[in-house]
């Protein structure tokens, strides 16, 4: 039997003891006085008897006071009542000089009751990533923080992976890792590229840098600072398929910038009317023309009205259409046929050389003559020139 005992409260003490071997013979009864609470009280000549009962008195010497025998005391000379033992090791941490048993003493340990031997520290605070609630020191705790190793107080995530863009590789989550994304937080796993400025389409605000941004660029895709738009539908000519809205595809339209859904091409040159400055072929512009649309490379023009005889349609201009004119390159109002031939006289008389209307009188005059009335004395040149347009028309 243990020969000490540990007073327990202020009151007396009392123990009662009996000889090994005969429980109910030979007893004592000791009482405890003058000793304040956790004094030592210690009996003499008790050996041999076992404790039968006592009161206000623990079993055994607790030299730390803490109400904890020694004989049970993970730190029996450093008060611990609550015997707390981090690491498990049979040592109080009251007494221990290594809590957490991770090798690094509690004195410059930074979690001194969280196991970390590497010291880690995110936010360098002095307190350890194990112990510390919020690594990253953002004012968000570790356990709603969506980066807890990266400071991130908005908490954005863009891709909504639970994940962070601070600490997220891939923040719009499209397969490319953000190093390598020219959109890291726009989905474009194409990576388009218009303009080539190493900045996506997805994220790019003008997409062909044409200094138009795209929310006004009529061709967004396709560079044109002068937002040129010929047929005024709204989308550039740089990029419309049909710039003169005429309905036909700029591929296969003759005039492309000048509406003409007829197609029509009077030369044939692939070059149609509306867009054709020699709409007939023949060399001759059409501002100068005389016949802007029909083939006429002599460009006669008999009745001098600004009209060539090619598209003239009373080329002598005597009133009467070269279909029904019995002379279409002379003016011969009358139409006058003394021979019932179907050729006018006017004609019959300059394919002679006669130049002298009926009634003219000749006039003779020493050394020469002279002409009187309404002779003409170019008349003859005049209906030669004349005969010679015609006859060229006809075999064209």
């Amino acid at each position: 039997m243990a020969d000490s005992f540990v007073y327990n409260t202020g009151s007396a003490g009392h123990i009662w003891l009996y000889k090994s071997g005969d429980p109910w013979g030979s007893s004592y009864a000791y009482e405890c006085k003058g000793c304040s609470y956790g004094c030592v009280y210690n009996l003499r000549g008790t050996s041999g008897y076992q404790v039968r009962r006592r009161s206000n008195l623990v079993d055994a010497v607790d030299t730390d006071g803490d109400g904890v025998p020694d004989s049970k005391d993970n730190c029996d000379t450093v008060d611990n009542a609550s015997q707390k033992d981090t690491d498990g090791d049979g040592k109080g941490d009251a007494c221990d000089t290594d809590d957490d048993n991770d090798g690094v003493a509690d004195t410059k340990d930074n979690c001194d009751l969280g196991k970390n031997a590497d010291q880690k520290d995110t936010d360098k605070d002095g307190k350890g990533d194990v112990c510390d609630t919020d690594d990253d020191n953002d004012g968000v705790a570790d356990t709603k923080d969506n980066c807890d190793l990266v400071a991130n107080k908005s908490q954005a995530d863009t891709d909504k992976d639970g994940k962070g863009d601070a600490c997220d590789t891939d923040d719009d989550n499209d397969g490319l890792l953000d190093t390598k994304d020219n959109c890291p937080l726009v989905k474009n796993a194409d990576q388009k590229d218009t303009d080539g400025d190493g900045k996506g389409d997805a994220c790019e605000t003008d997409d062909d840098a044409d200094g138009v941004p795209d929310a006004t660029d009529n061709c967004p895709k396709a560079k044109n600072p002068e937002q040129e738009d010929v047929d005024g539908d709204g989308k550039g000519d740089a990029c419309d398929d049909d710039l003169d809205g005429d309905a036909v595809p700029n591929a296969t339209d003759d005039c492309p910038e000048a509406a003409n859904a007829d197609q029509k091409d009077t030369d044939g040159d692939g070059k149609g009317d509306a867009c054709d400055d020699d709409l007939d072929g023949d060399g001759v512009l059409n501002d100068d023309d005389l016949c802007a649309s029909t083939k006429d490379d002599d460009q006669v023009d008999t009745d001098g009205d600004g009209k060539g005889d090619a598209c003239d349609d009373d080329a002598d201009g005597d009133g009467v259409p070269n279909d029904k004119d019995n002379c279409p390159t002379i003016a011969n109002a009358d139409q006058a046929d003394a021979d019932k031939n179907g050729v006018g006289d006017a004609c019959e008389n300059a394919d002679k050389g006669d130049t002298e209307p009926a009634g003219d009188e000749l006039v003779g005059e020493a050394g020469g003559c002279s002409y009187g009335g309404t002779s003409r004395p170019t008349l003859g040149a005049l209906m030669l020139l004349s005969l010679a347009a015609v006859v060229a028309r006809r075999r064209r």
